[in-house]
């Protein structure tokens, strides 16, 4: 992680004080501002015995989706 520098420019750019932080709460998939998602045959896999406290989409201005086979399922250590 040595030598990692802003893009050039990118100090002088101040964050949108109106802007909308899309990961506060943990989602399997966010997908924003996406013209045209296809998912198929997707699994979710939670491999502990705990409560999954992910939401499954978090969607916003996703526009042409297409969702077929979605499967959450719940693996029981051995």
């Amino acid at each position: 992680m040595e030598n990692i520098s802003k893009p050039a420019g990118g100090r002088r750019i101040e964050l949108d004080p109106n802007r909308i932080n899309y990961a506060v709460q943990p989602f399997h998939l966010i997908a924003v501002h996406v013209d045209g998602l296809f998912i198929d045959n997707w699994k979710v896999l939670n491999q502990s015995q705990a409560e999954c406290d992910r939401g499954q989409f978090y969607l916003h201005s996703v526009n042409n989706m297409v969702v077929d086979k979605i499967r959450f399922v719940e693996r029981i250590p051995q």
